[in-house]
């Protein structure tokens, strides 16, 4: 029905909006809805079970893929960074060990699967010594790396790929959090700033940071324990206290991209607590 559709008349944002529009309606289901309030622990597991006692950052590896010559279950995998050690460690999705590895990371603080782009298919980390953000593909091998001064950061902690955004506008950056300067910044894949903005009248320290997939919406958790939820601007839409279900000392935040379940890492009972909603909220 579309074939003889007129486009002269549109101007260049009209035509990026028709086509996005377009696009969505062809999409069955690209993801879950993972923009929610938590009010249930779904589950739990000791990192310490493994050896990884300083959890810093966690990402959802999908399905199909390998990490460290190990194929990722049918229901995604975990990849954490550890603080103390520099290594990638990789569970099931309840976290069973299934492979670690030794990359050369100087304190890694955080980190994220990139699902397209320049660096489809890496992890990004925040490695805070020597302050860079680095992408290794999945054997482990550092491939690219910019420093975070680009982004006016001197002690980054957190990151996260925003893939899907409700606007399109910053589809395929990355978001980074600095818990030092209370500040986010949302960057292109080569380190070019396109925003940012500060946390400071809100959260003071916050270590970790997870895109709500499909919107321009992020999660970002402190040090007090609390999640905010916040749009791109910095406007808090929401928050909850994840203590009461065990992450007390929060560093890691992640969304399960296949049942959207939130996800905190605590670093101080060495502990990685999954959170969704009950029936019938």
């Amino acid at each position: 029905p579309w074939d003889n559709l007129d486009v002269s008349t549109l101007t260049n944002d009209g035509r990026t909006i028709l086509r996005r529009s377009l696009e969505w309606a062809g999409l069955t289901s690209t993801f879950c809805d993972a923009d929610y309030i938590p009010d249930t622990k779904l589950g739990e597991f000791l990192t310490s079970a493994y050896g990884s006692n300083n959890i810093q950052g966690l990402t959802y590896l999908p399905q199909g893929k390998t990490f460290n010559g190990v194929a990722v279950p049918a229901d995604g995998a975990w990849i954490s960074v550890n603080y103390a050690d520099g290594r990638f460690y990789m569970t099931d999705t309840a976290g069973n060990y299934l492979t670690d590895m030794a990359p050369p990371i100087g304190a890694p603080t955080g980190v994220a699967y990139v699902g397209s782009g320049t660096w489809a298919d890496h992890l990004v980390v925040i490695a805070q010594t020597p302050g860079e953000v680095q992408f290794y593909d999945l054997t482990g091998t550092l491939v690219s790396s910019f420093s975070t001064t680009l982004l006016g950061s001197a002690g980054a902690t957190g990151v996260t790929f925003l893939d899907t955004t409700a606007s399109g506008v910053y589809d395929g950056h990355l978001a980074i959090s600095d818990s030092n300067a209370d500040k986010v910044f949302l960057a292109t894949q080569s380190g070019s700033l396109v925003s940012s903005f500060d946390t400071s009248a809100f959260s003071l320290r916050t270590n970790d940071l997870a895109h709500i997939p499909g919107s321009d919406k992020l999660l970002l958790i402190d040090r007090d324990a609390i999640v905010y939820v916040v749009d791109f601007a910095g406007t808090v839409l929401g928050q909850y206290d994840v203590a009461p279900f065990g992450a007390t000392v929060p560093e890691a935040l992640a969304v399960n991209l296949e049942t959207c379940d939130h996800v905190a890492g605590d670093d101080t009972p060495d502990l990685v607590v999954t959170l969704g909603q009950s029936a019938g909220s």
